[in-house]
């Protein structure tokens, strides 16, 4: 059994697809709605910085 075909099959992939998508609309979700709620201008920026990409 190959390596790519092992992932298909424990569904590795599909779930790591989802995984990012939600993460995505989690960001933008918060970047829009956020400064709409209060909170301070620096929220978004820190969290992208701590949990984002290096």
């Amino acid at each position: 059994m190959s390596f790519w075909s092992e992932l298909k099959r424990r569904r590795v992939i599909k779930v790591g697809v989802a995984y990012a998508i939600v993460g995505l609309g989690v960001g933008e979700g918060a970047d829009i709605f956020l400064p709409q709620l209060g909170a301070p201008a620096w929220v978004v920026p820190a969290g992208w910085r701590k949990w984002g990409p290096s």
